[in-house]
């Protein structure tokens, strides 16, 4: 609109037709689901020397149709003012006011229930300070207060700090108070599963890290802590599943990275996290290790990548205190893609060659719901 001042609008529809195949034990022919969602928002931005002002109204709908009965129409709307200034160079301070209206409502088509879903509404102010009292020091301070008309007051604040105390070395830290409220879904969805008692999550959650960068090299190492009071989880397999609250969990872990970059036509990287999840979260695994290597060479004027990547997961389990252990995942993949740039019509043509599943592993994420075996994926991708 002008130097200074834009207006993005953007607008996604999408509809959704499915089905859950069920386990390989016993499959499901007949579980299909049918999902109409848009999403609608709108962002003024005003920029010039030192200051930011953003005006965002947004919704999001969408209508919901299972093979139980289950039928929702849902809505989360609301809008975000939020403005930054740089009070000094080493001082930046920022604001905001946030609200959104979260609602719908939901019938079982088959038994005809039609259970009241109240309009849950919730609003925050809040604020957040940047400061560089050296170059090599960063500090970050930030809080919110939020009023929900379900939960009442609810104080959040975070709080970070990061120094780079030799060339390419860094040491950081965060600190953060969480809030999550119990979703539709989670309150209504599917019958018998969910839970309209369902109490609202509150976590704290901390970690510190030590990190290297270079032209070729970048490495971290990190720690953190995770506790959370009434965390919502699922236990169970449906129809006899059920979503609760759990009065409290601590959950510690570890993950480090190493990323070897451009030696000559060759990168990697090397990525793994252990986690002590403890006897209530046990769909997640303890441990996980990913990786990956990609070779670009520049042939005849023309791009070409072929790299592999893989991953490896440690002890999952499908039900709480470490019972039905499945076993481990490990997959690898191969792609290769070559890139031709036709200046002269200004066209990019770019085939590409995906094998999954190389070794033809039989493996799964969930007890019962197999990936697939080796397969091959063909493709070309025209830029105009």
């Amino acid at each position: 609109m002008s130097p200074s001042l834009s207006l993005v609008v953007r607008n996604k529809t999408a509809h959704l037709e499915g089905n859950d195949p069920g386990p390989v034990t016993h499959p499901t022919t007949d579980h299909w689901y049918d999902v109409w969602r848009d999403t609608a928002s709108l962002q003024l931005d005003y920029r010039s020397e030192g200051v930011r002002l953003t005006l965002t109204p947004y919704l999001n709908a969408g209508i919901h149709k299972l093979y139980d009965g289950f039928y929702s129409r849902d809505y989360v709307g609301g809008g975000i003012a939020e403005g930054e200034v740089q009070v000094a160079p080493c001082l930046g301070l920022l604001a905001g006011l946030s609200a959104e209206g979260v609602g719908g409502q939901v019938e079982n088509r088959v038994t005809g229930d039609n259970p009241h879903v109240g309009t849950r509404w919730s609003s925050s102010m809040y604020g957040q300070a940047t400061w560089l009292p050296t170059p090599a020091f960063t500090l970050v301070a930030g809080a919110r207060e939020m009023v929900s008309s379900a939960y009442g007051t609810i104080p959040l604040y975070k709080a970070g700090a990061r120094w780079d105390f030799l060339p390419g070395l860094h040491l950081r830290a965060a600190v953060a108070k969480n809030f999550r409220q119990p979703t539709l879904r989670e309150l209504y969805l599917p019958y018998p599963t969910a839970n309209p008692d369902l109490k609202p999550e509150r976590a704290l959650n901390a970690d510190i890290g030590l990190g290297f960068e270079s032209t070729h090299l970048a490495m971290e190492v990190s720690g953190y802590r995770t506790e959370a009071t009434n965390l919502i989880k699922y236990f169970g397999e449906f129809p006899a599943a059920e979503v609760v609250n759990i009065d409290r969990v601590v959950i510690w872990g570890a993950e480090a990275s190493l990323v070897v970059k451009s030696l000559g036509p060759f990168s990697a990287y090397l990525s793994g996290d252990w986690q002590g999840v403890g006897r209530y979260t046990r769909q997640n695994p303890d441990g996980r290790v990913t990786f990956g290597v990609e070779a670009t060479p520049g042939v005849a004027g023309k791009l070409l990548a072929v790299s592999t990547d893989g991953e490896w997961v440690h002890d999952l389990f499908m039900s709480d205190y470490g019972r039905n252990r499945i076993p481990d995942v490990f997959v690898l993949n191969v792609s290769a893609r070559c890139r031709w740039e036709l200046q002269e019509r200004k066209v990019a043509l770019e085939p590409y060659l995906l094998v999954r599943n190389l070794l033809d592993r039989r493996y799964a994420y969930v007890a019962g719901y197999v990936m697939p075996g080796f397969n091959v994926l063909v493709g070309l991708r025209i830029e105009v």
